[in-house]
């Protein structure tokens, strides 16, 4: 359930990044860490 809903919140990431001309990897692996970090935790 967690590694579903964690999924889904990485597909919205990569949308706002690249809705926002944002499409940086590292934005995008920084962004990664802090959600698994934070799905750990709830």
């Amino acid at each position: 359930m967690i590694g579903q809903s964690s999924k889904e919140s990485r597909s919205l990431w990569q949308k706002f990044i690249s809705d926002n001309g944002l499409s940086s990897h590292s934005l995008l692996f920084v962004s990664d860490r802090l959600l698994d970090n934070l799905l750990r935790y709830i």
